[in-house]
């Protein structure tokens, strides 16, 4: 049988060409920029493993591509540097075609493939830690992020009833928070470390409007930012008043039945505020005032022993209040309403109460 040689004259490059010739003998021919020649190995018996393959190599004669078949037999495109690092994989599997990129160290760095679910991108860290996942899940489209450990942190996809849904949690899958659609449209959800809703925006189920949902054991009042005259003498639980020269700014009530009475200082006892608005011209927001709600409130039986449902007052005491017993005096001085009792035992307690400023 005749033997036919191939040439191909490539600038500026070396290319060698394994052929496999009809009787099964390979046929190995190399080239150059200054055209062809003869590597001396034309008959390379190899009856066993007849595939084609074409390498070709960069001026200092390092290999930087690869076309040929794979050991499985399928067909395999390798891309390599100047240094005959590989940095890129055109590949066949199982599944189908994918391809692959790789940094330093011959590390994967990123995966286009196909699975049984269809295309999927896989992006991975230095060190082969999986941290983006671009593909396809059992309800539809979907994309992971994933921290240095390899945790899922976010995920913007499909939910199990085909709506949008897109989460962020924790190293561990905690905190998470969830924006998403339900029966009655939109929401926004965060969840405690015990996986408790504690923030739910969400559509009311009668249409037409919205709601807030803070829940928790410790969470109670409404609560506002306003400017201090002082901060000498204030401390959560204070009943405050406005400055009687107009500026605006609060101190601690030091008069019985005080008018410019405003509220009292949230966050005493185990209470804290469910909600907090506004914030002073220097970005500090502490020592907010209550505006509706249950916060504990300083007393003081200046004005007799307190029982649940008596009206309060403020007192002689800068930010203590005491028990309202006269009417008159009391029109435009409550501060809210005592729902526990204060015996006076002590000069001064902490007792629940109901903001009501009349």
């Amino acid at each position: 049988m005749m033997t036919r040689w191939i040439s191909i004259l490539i600038p500026a490059l070396a290319v060698s060409l394994t052929l496999a010739a009809a009787n099964g003998v390979a046929q190995d021919k190399s080239l150059s920029s200054k055209g062809t020649r003869d590597t001396g190995a034309s008959l390379d018996p190899r009856a066993s493993d007849p595939r084609g393959s074409v390498t070709t190599a960069n001026q200092t004669g390092v290999p930087i591509t690869f076309l040929g078949a794979d050991g499985e037999g399928d067909g395999s495109l390798n891309i390599s540097d100047n240094t005959g690092e590989r940095r890129v994989a055109l590949r066949v599997s199982d599944s189908g075609g994918s391809l692959h990129t790789y940094g330093p160290g011959g590390q994967e760095s990123t995966s286009l493939e196909t699975n049984d679910t269809g295309g999927v991108l896989w992006v991975t860290s230095s060190d082969g830690t999986l941290v983006a996942h671009l593909g396809v899940d059992g309800d539809g489209g979907a994309f992971w992020v994933s921290n240095n450990a390899g945790d899922s942190v976010t995920f913007l996809g499909a939910d199990s009833d085909g709506e949008g849904v897109f989460w962020v949690s924790g190293s561990g899958g905690e905190s998470r928070a969830t924006v998403g659609v339900d029966e009655d449209g939109g929401f926004l959800r965060l969840e405690d470390n015990a996986d408790e809703t504690v923030v739910l925006i969400a559509a009311d189920s009668g249409g037409g409007a919205g709601f807030i949902s803070v829940s928790g054991s410790r969470v109670h009042d409404v609560a506002e930012v306003f400017d201090l005259e002082t901060r000498d003498g204030v401390v959560p639980g204070s009943v405050m008043s406005v400055d009687a020269l107009g500026s605006g700014r609060l101190m601690p009530a030091a008069a019985p039945y005080d008018r410019k009475v405003v509220g009292v200082i949230s966050g005493a006892g185990e209470f804290q505020h469910a909600m907090l608005i506004g914030s002073r011209e220097d970005g500090s927001h502490d020592l907010p005032v209550a505006l509706s709600g249950q916060v504990y409130v300083r007393v003081s039986a200046e004005n007799g022993p307190i029982s649940p449902g008596d009206l309060l007052v403020s007192s002689s005491s800068p930010g203590v209040a005491m028990a309202a017993t006269d009417i008159e005096r009391s029109i435009g001085a409550v501060v809210g309403k005592a729902l526990q009792p204060f015996a006076g035992d002590d000069p001064e307690g902490l007792i629940r109460m109901l903001v009501m400023a009349r």
